[in-house]
């Protein structure tokens, strides 16, 4: 940090800890500043600004004790700490920072006594805006406050190596977010007070997934259960336990059904179009869809194409013989993303992922028209470092022939 190299700074910090703080935490400081270790602690700019000001008063008044044992020593204004200051309390509280009319107000940090340590805004007496925690367990959360507790947009990042990201509320995750354990498990979705609650997605590290609502933590309600390239199906959960009776799951799949990402197919070509990390999913679907055919000597090249405002898809089958089967490998497909998609970016080009599957299953050939269905496992942006994934689930088509 900018103590390394600075030695005007450190002179000044030096100056004022020896003068201004109690002894034990003056050694601790100063043994800190020596090392360079004060992460944490006031940017360049404001530790200069506050060094500054505390050196230039140490002739003009000495550290004041409050009735109950805490000690300051900064500006003032009408009796009340007002300015840059420092306060240190009687049960071992260090705060360095801006004042007004007696309350942490403006920038500050705050050394709690029980070793956590906030840097950040303060309004009133209280963390109000952006700040940082850091507790001396080990975890660490970056994000808005309000009133004193973690509220708007912030990110926790545990001890043990899991994340949340996303909306809190009154210390609490509540409203939209993503944990991320360390296990590998993740979940995106609602919140509330602390727990999975609304609509969400659950992914284990073994590729389990499924997407549904939650009732306060638990899988509760209707949704789709998948592993991964198995097509999806229609699962039922009673708070965490899945209801296996047939007549109730067939009527949940009835319920389903009438679901925009479920709709019937009604010709051209569709597929559900969903990003591998948060499993949300999009119905596409393409209106115009043809073939093509290319014949050789000794094989034929069917192409099946499609396109819409949601992009174009790009499917080739090498030694196309008929109704059947057909594995592609890279380079026989291809999908550009257009401007109405929710999924992925706008003119993103994928293609087959180094370790993705893909498929195409020609049911049907009736004259000048060819029906079938399609997956595709794993998709990545073209001559990208992107580490966003896609998968094609349920493809279907019909398609007519190209006339030129």
């Amino acid at each position: 940090m900018f103590l390394k190299s600075n030695l005007v700074i450190t002179a000044l910090l030096a100056f004022v800890a020896s003068t201004f703080l109690p002894t034990a935490f003056a050694d601790d400081f100063l043994d800190r500043l020596e090392e360079g270790n004060l992460k944490g602690d006031f940017s360049e700019k404001r530790r200069l600004k506050s060094a500054k000001k505390l050196a230039s008063q140490a002739d003009e008044s000495a550290r004041f004790r409050f009735p109950n044992g805490d000690e300051y020593q900064g500006e003032w204004l009408n009796g009340k700490p007002h300015g840059e200051g420092l306060l240190v309390t009687l049960k071992g509280d260090r705060y360095l920072g801006e004042f007004e009319n007696g309350l942490f107000h403006g920038y500050g940090e705050m050394h709690y006594g029980n070793g956590d340590v906030y840097e950040g805004e303060w309004v009133r007496g209280m963390p109000n805006g952006e700040g940082t925690l850091n507790y001396k367990s080990g975890n660490y959360y970056e994000g808005q406050w309000l009133l004193g507790k973690r509220s708007g947009i912030g990110q926790l990042k545990f001890a043990s190596g899991s994340v949340y990201e996303g909306e809190w509320k009154n210390d609490n995750r509540h409203g939209q977010g993503k944990m991320i354990h360390r296990t590998g498990d993740r979940y995106i979705g609602d919140y509330a007070f602390n727990k999975p609650h609304g609509n969400g997605v659950q992914i284990s590290s073994s590729g389990q997934a499924y997407r549904g609502t939650f009732s306060k933590g638990k899988k509760h309600g209707v949704g789709e259960c998948f592993v991964g390239k198995e097509k999806a199906r229609t699962c039922v959960f009673d708070r965490g336990i899945e209801i296996q009776n047939e007549t109730i799951v067939a009527k949940a799949e009835k319920l389903e059904s009438n679901k925009p990402i479920n709709k019937p197919y009604s010709g051209g070509l569709d597929f559900v179009f969903e990003d591998d990390f948060t499993k949300r999913p999009e119905y596409v679907r393409h209106e115009k869809v043809w073939w093509e055919t290319t014949v050789a000597l000794l094989s034929t090249q069917l192409r099946i194409l499609s396109s819409s405002s949601k992009g174009d898809l790009l499917l080739i089958i090498e030694k196309y013989q008929g109704p059947g089967r057909y594995e592609l490998d890279k380079g026989q497909l291809r999908l550009k993303l257009g401007a109405d998609g929710s999924v992925g970016e706008e003119g993103a080009e994928l293609e087959l992922a180094t370790n993705g599957e893909a498929s195409v299953v020609i049911t049907t050939v009736e004259g000048n028209k060819i029906s079938g269905e399609f997956y595709i496992s794993l998709l990545g942006e073209t001559n990208s470092d992107s580490q966003t994934f896609y998968t094609v689930r349920n493809g279907r088509f019909k398609a007519s022939k190209s006339v030129r």
